[in-house]
């Protein structure tokens, strides 16, 4: 019987069906459209919605620091692919959406090349 993977086509959607691709376990994917409210975490309040973007965009820059520096010594977060690899690659595959330029880290040695 495959897993029922119900998400949408964000970071944390993608490194878990990045993961079950990568263990080769059989799974169906039901799209949670956030776009029209199909989850439970919808803010009204504009006030809220902009605390939640600016945070979000905040703890997204820290990550990507944070990955490029480990990945600059590195080429994988442990000393081979793990679950790490597969939870960081939902934030890289989507940097233009996230606003972030990846030409501001390192592009020798590792780093946020990938």
């Amino acid at each position: 019987m495959p897993i029922e993977l119900h998400a949408f086509d964000t970071p944390n959607g993608r490194k878990i069906s990045v993961a079950l691709e990568e263990m080769a376990l059989p799974y169906i994917v039901t799209i949670v459209d956030i776009r029209k409210g199909h989850h439970f975490l919808t803010v009204d309040n504009e006030d809220g919605r902009r605390y939640g973007l600016e945070r979000f965009s905040k703890e997204t820059r820290r990550l990507y620091t944070v990955m490029d520096r480990r990945l600059a010594a590195q080429e994988f977060f442990a000393d081979e692919p793990s679950i790490a690899d597969f939870a960081i690659l939902g934030w890289v595959w989507r940097h233009p959406r996230h606003k972030v330029d990846l030409a501001g880290f390192r592009t020798s040695g590792g780093g946020m090349k990938r």
